[in-house]
């Protein structure tokens, strides 16, 4: 058995529950913002369609929640951690949702 003494309280190892919700609606916010204008320019502008659309079809079947582990453990999961991971993983389904919408495909 291990002593009290070594084993760290609950509330070093994990971040807050406020923490957490602020680094999920700071990434939410940006990636929403991000994925409309990204998405809008890759689906209205053809040039950028083009060299763009390997990458693309390329993410669409990952699912987010497969790069989720790779991603706390790449960034942590302090509150720039939770806000990066957020970002990443809403930016993809923003941008992936909105660039076929604007060409008038709609979302796969």
């Amino acid at each position: 058995m291990t002593r009290a003494a070594t084993v760290p309280p609950p509330a070093s190892t994990a971040p807050a529950p406020t923490e957490t919700l602020r680094g999920w609606f700071l990434g939410l916010a940006i990636a929403v913002a991000l994925g409309v204008l990204v998405g809008f320019d890759l689906g209205t502008v053809p040039v950028l369609r083009e060299f763009t659309a390997s990458t693309v079809e390329f993410l669409r079947p990952i699912r987010s929640v497969a790069l989720i582990p790779l991603a706390v453990l790449l960034f942590g999961t302090d509150l720039l951690g939770v806000a990066v991971n957020v970002l990443a993983r809403q930016l993809e389904r923003a941008v992936l949702s909105w660039h076929p919408s604007v060409r008038g495909g709609g979302t796969r």
